[in-house]
């Protein structure tokens, strides 16, 4: 390989090398999960985008209609989020999607309804829904 073929290929290389770093600082700059752990953190957690986990969601429904085919009872969950200061309407209808975090404390559940917390509460050892911190 000659020298001018060598630099050519570093040079490239080099401005590979700078496009990824740089789309890598933009994607974790605006990482949605990004906004919603520094919400959570308010509450006195530290975690980071990548320690949620996206159980799932649907559209044009609500939280509601989501946990009803299983049965669940939402009262003591809507206080604990409420006493957070989550709006907690369940019956409210829209793109939900349910994520959960690990805390020393138990499993941090959240419930988004267009992409902004509706119903939020951590699940403690036993099962019980509790406010955050």
């Amino acid at each position: 390989m000659s020298a001018r073929a060598r630099n050519v290929t570093l040079i490239a290389a080099a401005a590979l090398l700078a496009l990824a770093i740089l789309l890598s600082l933009d994607i974790a700059r605006n990482d949605p999960l990004a906004d919603l752990a520094k919400q959570i953190n308010a509450y006195g957690y530290d975690f980071t985008a990548e320690d949620f986990y996206v159980l799932g969601g649907a559209q044009d429904t609500s939280i509601a209609a989501l946990l009803g085919e299983q049965g669940a009872d939402l009262a003591d969950a809507i206080a604990a989020s409420k006493a957070c200061g989550f709006p907690s309407d369940v019956n409210a209808a829209g793109d939900i999607t349910a994520l959960l975090a690990n805390a020393d404390e138990g499993v941090v559940t959240i419930y988004l309804r267009d992409g902004t917390i509706e119903l939020c509460f951590l699940q403690g050892a036993n099962g019980e829904a509790l406010p955050l911190k």
